[in-house]
């Protein structure tokens, strides 16, 4: 069946269903109204045309060409000379009456060697820490070494043992003295 635009339609389908159909009255000022998928459509678009163009915007205030910032560099100050530092290698087996060699190391930015200083944990102490002394000379150097000390334990059982190295540096003609040690954990094995 045709119809022609402005006419009612009634269609009759069995004895109780009619369906009537109204032609739409044009709407006066544009066009006719869009259907709801439509309207979605159109606002996601244009919501996603205004988040580019803010984007964008953003990208120009935030990153324009703007002449470069000059960032001050730091006063150069005089550079901390590294720490006094250390470490200690054992050996892979102790014995109870034999005599071990620990290795030491140790590394300091600035300064003079002055000594070591050992605590083996079996109530005997050493130490060969010499006096300090500053000279018209500057005594002050970089400097890093390493030395082996000796020591046998009489018994069998794990002993704590504290090594400790001391460096110096003159300041205003005075020694300012650096120390650094160590604690270990020594093993000693029975004999046989």
């Amino acid at each position: 069946m045709e119809t022609r635009e402005g006419q009612d339609v009634e269609v009759r389908r069995g004895p109780d269903i009619v369906v009537t159909t109204t032609a739409a009255d044009p709407a006066p000022d544009g066009p006719p109204p869009a259907p709801p998928r439509r309207r979605l459509l159109v606002a996601l678009v244009a919501v996603l045309t205004l988040a580019a163009l803010v984007s964008v915007a953003l990208v120009l205030v935030l990153g324009g060409e703007d002449e470069p910032v000059e960032t001050a560099a730091p006063a150069a100050g005089p550079a901390s000379p590294a720490e006094l530092g250390m470490t200690v290698e054992l050996p892979e087996t102790v014995v109870a009456g034999q005599t071990a060699e620990i290795v030491v190391r140790w590394t300091d930015g600035e300064g003079v060697f002055s000594g070591t200083s050992e605590d083996w944990g079996d109530g005997v102490g050493t130490s060969s820490l010499a006096q300090d002394q500053c000279t018209g000379a500057a005594t002050t150097t970089k400097s890093a070494d390493s030395y082996t000390v000796k020591h046998a334990w009489s018994e069998p059982g794990t002993y704590q043992v504290v090594l400790g190295v001391t460096t110096y540096v003159c300041t205003d003609g005075s020694p300012v003295q650096e120390d650094v040690s160590k604690t270990v954990s020594v093993q000693v094995q029975p004999a046989g």
